[in-house]
């Protein structure tokens, strides 16, 4: 589904996993938002595709469990501040 004008449209579950990113990343208190919230989020999306593929294969509480881990990580907070793709970014 695309919108010639402006690209493609947004779904509304596509819309909620991008804000539940968002909301992920201040609630951890990370000042950016980044590829590892997204698939956070996208894994707590169970309608999700790559969810349920995920599924089968690993226990998503446990995946999730580590993901926040790491993420949340006194290196993982001090590496964060060097991440690849910065200056691309223009930060």
């Amino acid at each position: 589904m695309e919108n010639s004008d402006q690209g493609p449209i947004h779904t509304p579950r596509y819309l909620q996993v991008i804000a539940t990113a968002d909301d992920l990343s201040r609630q951890m208190g990370h000042p950016h938002a980044g590829t590892e919230h997204l698939f956070l989020a996208l894994l707590r999306d169970k309608y999700a595709i790559p969810t349920q593929i995920l599924s089968t294969k690993v226990d998503l509480d446990d995946l999730d469990a580590e993901i926040v881990a790491l993420m949340t990580s006194t290196e993982y907070l001090r590496s964060s501040d060097d991440e690849p793709g910065d200056e691309e970014a223009g930060r």
